[in-house]
């Protein structure tokens, strides 16, 4: 990046915005992957000709277990269909098979429904959209606040269709 002195910042300013837009930069691509950093902090110096930043990243081991268990989910969709409905039915099917309706979870991290197999409706709309991300199916999560509950939409063979997963392995719900 260059340093333009027409801006009137002092160097230090300059390190002090770009640090921040780095962190930013960090935090929106990784927290919403099952919290993958903890923490994230930065450190600069300048010796006179050459300013340098060091980003400090604490990993959160839990979140690499996460994405591991999203690469060997999706890679199975992915060998059982090529196409998008066919992976979304994979998927499907696999969670009916390898979660449950949990009530008394209280956060809708999607790490809980594939890593621990139970969970809330934003458990299951989060790991979803995780997986549709991997599979490059265009996904998002919807919520009703009057309902409290959540789905995703998706976009498959053309059009947006709602899937809605929690309970397909708890008759209960």
């Amino acid at each position: 990046f260059y340093y333009d002195t027409s801006y009137g910042t002092s160097l230090k300013d300059f390190a002090d915005n770009f640090a921040d837009a780095a962190l930013d930069a960090i935090y929106t691509c990784w927290t919403n992957w099952g919290g993958i950093i903890n923490t994230a902090n930065s450190t600069y110096g300048y010796d006179g000709n050459t300013f340098n930043i060091t980003v400090h990243l604490t990993i959160n081991c839990a979140a690499n277990d996460y994405y591991n268990k999203l690469n060997e989910i999706a890679s199975a969709a992915k060998i059982y269909s090529n196409t998008p409905l066919g992976q979304i039915q994979y998927i499907r099917n696999y969670l009916a098979e390898n979660a449950h309706y949990e009530p008394k979870l209280i956060s809708n991290s999607p790490s809980s429904i594939l890593l621990h197999g139970e969970g809330v409706c934003g458990n299951y709309a989060n790991a979803v959209k995780d997986l549709c991300f991997m599979l490059d199916i265009p996904c998002f999560v919807i919520s009703n606040s009057e309902q409290n509950h959540a789905k995703n939409c998706l976009f498959i063979e053309g059009a947006w269709h709602k899937l809605d997963t929690t309970g397909i392995s708890d008759s209960s719900y």
